[in-house]
């Protein structure tokens, strides 16, 4: 399976002098919890997980996702992943122990809808992925073109 972000994977899946970032599955965004599902789901903005992001690819998206500003969420750290032309964004939810690597920071994500991007993606994120060329030039224009 070729790695979906190898263009911003450092090889350590972290950055240095910060505890090692851990993708934990949140069920809100999985199928079958969308309606009667738990609390702080909202249908208009949020968005299910496609059935084929298991937990070891989701991993894989937030080590090589992109650092970047949420504007809706000032206090809160956000990564950003695009992967099949989805993009993805991951959120910390707080540092835990783990056995293996002292302390890791626990991150959920969710797919962003793509009516969505230009609200939810930062124009400087969209601008690394199309210098990695993860995002034509053409498409980057287009998302822009629909920010409102």
């Amino acid at each position: 399976m070729r790695r979906p972000c190898a263009a911003f994977d450092d090889g350590l899946g972290y950055r240095r002098g910060m505890p090692k970032r851990h993708y934990k599955k949140n069920t809100k965004h999985k199928r079958g919890t969308s309606g009667e599902g738990p609390p702080r789901w909202f249908p208009s903005r949020d968005s299910l997980c496609p059935d084929e992001i298991d937990e070891a690819l989701a991993q894989e998206l937030l080590d090589g996702g992109v650092d970047g500003a949420d504007l809706a969420h000032p206090d809160a750290r956000a990564v950003y992943a695009i992967y099949e032309g989805v993009f993805y964004k991951a959120y910390a939810e707080g540092v835990e122990p783990d056995r293996e690597h002292g302390n890791v920071e626990v991150w959920h994500g969710y797919p962003v809808r793509r009516e969505l991007v230009p609200r939810q993606v930062p124009a400087k994120v969209l601008r690394t992925f199309v210098k990695a060329k993860r995002l034509s030039r053409p498409e980057y224009k287009k998302l822009l073109g629909s920010a409102q």
